[in-house]
């Protein structure tokens, strides 16, 4: 008997629950062959109360083009009458608001940190756009809204330029490995970074080490691009094009810069091999570790990436001994190393805190924990933690991960 095909039933726990309508209820499979959106907002938030009308107003423009398309609202409002009165402004479905687990769940699987939200589900009940917002500017007939893909935009006859107007392209840099430095004159991190990142960038060239770097600007205009690429000794994508410099943060979900995305153009098609490389580019001076391929676990004084965007173990030892903490460091490698092979499946990043720093001392004062431990912290659920002793065994490590995944240990709350 063949597979059954996924569905949206299966992003809703496999059940096919009741799902509110404008005059009732239907069921969640009646769903099934759609894309579905989920709208992740609440009354209370005033950028959500902006947004709504808007998505509203498109939604009616899409529904009279096609029925494969329905939006559910997933309610972050307080209380039942706050959603009611929401749920009234909207023409489309609703998880029933008593869904509170549910809720919970749909928002720490599409990692949403922030409303509003709108997250796109193929029939499959796949998501395969996370910036849903963004289809309001779209045209309608762009439907199923599609992100853009790195193959079809960083194509070998994209246009590069130099500060000195010298033209080429991106088919020119097969065989180098590439950087896309996405940054902005109007940042005072990109500002800072960016002499580093030229010191790094000639010291490649030093080296011998076929590195290349491709400035793509978010920069409010073209006078500010021409000042601040004026500094830059490598290139760019030009301003003017702007649908590429667009797609480049729809493809790598850039959502703050600087942002040094880390491309092997070996056989002149580009993979990634690390999403945001800034941190261990700014602390390698010497280039003893590029092209800063990302290891399976880091400490918290030299990356943090990942931190939160899921679960992380983190081994706050820095007051242990050296000898203890290079033990259980290897300890938590083992399931650093399964998570790292699990590639987009993966459930957990990994963290020691062997160095004190002060992302080590913010961890401590938002938990509260001063002594040496193990944690697991998910600033994807409102900012949880769970604690317990250093690990003397790998064991130890998933004893703790089982009772996190099964809700049989403390739950507890960071500080504000």
């Amino acid at each position: 008997m063949a597979a059954q095909e996924a569905s949206i039933l299966d992003v809703f726990g496999g059940e096919d629950i009741d799902i509110q309508t404008k005059d009732g209820t239907c069921k969640l499979s009646e769903l099934s062959g759609k894309y579905v959106g989920l709208y992740f907002s609440a009354h209370w938030c005033p950028p959500c109360r902006g947004f709504t009308p808007k998505l509203a107003e498109y939604y009616k423009k899409v529904r009279a083009t096609t029925d494969d398309f329905e939006i559910i609202f997933v309610s972050s409002d307080r209380d039942q009458g706050s959603f009611d009165g929401y749920y009234a402004e909207h023409p489309w479905l609703a998880l029933p608001f008593d869904q509170r687990d549910l809720k919970a769940t749909l928002s720490k699987n599409f990692k949403v940190s922030g409303i509003p939200a709108l997250v796109l589900l193929n029939p499959q009940g796949e998501m395969y756009n996370s910036k849903g917002r963004a289809i309001i500017s779209k045209p309608v007939a762009d439907f199923p809204w599609a992100p853009p893909t790195m193959a079809d935009t960083l194509t070998s006859d994209l246009g590069l330029v130099d500060n000195q107007g010298n033209t080429s392209t991106w088919g020119d840099l097969a065989g180098k490995t590439v950087g896309l430095y996405v940054s902005a004159h109007w940042c005072p991190p990109c500002k800072a970074f960016t002499p580093n990142l030229i010191a790094r960038y000639h010291k490649a060239a030093e080296q011998g080490k076929n590195f290349e770097i491709v400035f793509v600007s978010w920069d409010k205009n073209r006078s500010q691009f021409e000042e601040y690429f004026s500094e830059m000794p490598w290139k760019a994508i030009p301003y003017e094009n702007q649908s590429v410099r667009d797609a480049v943060g729809d493809i790598f979900d850039v959502s703050g810069i600087p942002r040094l995305i880390m491309l092997d153009m070996e056989d002149g098609t580009p993979s990634v091999i690390r999403d945001n490389a800034k941190g261990p580019c700014d602390a390698d001076t010497n280039l003893d570790e590029f092209p800063w391929i990302k290891p399976p676990m880091s400490d918290l004084s030299r990356d943090t990436e990942g931190i939160d965007e899921l679960a992380s173990i983190l081994l706050l030892q820095n007051n242990e001994s050296e000898e203890s903490r290079a033990v259980r460091s290897e300890y938590l490698m083992e399931i650093a190393c399964e998570q790292q092979a699990l590639d987009k499946n993966r459930k957990f990043n990994c963290f020691t805190g062997n160095q004190g720093c002060s992302i080590l001392t913010r961890i401590r004062d938002l938990t509260g924990v001063q002594n040496s431990s193990m944690i697991m912290l998910d600033l994807g659920d409102s900012g949880a933690y769970y604690k317990t002793d250093l690990p003397n065994s790998v064991e130890d490590i998933r004893t703790f991960v089982q009772g996190y995944e099964s809700k049989t240990i403390q739950r507890q709350q960071c500080k504000r």
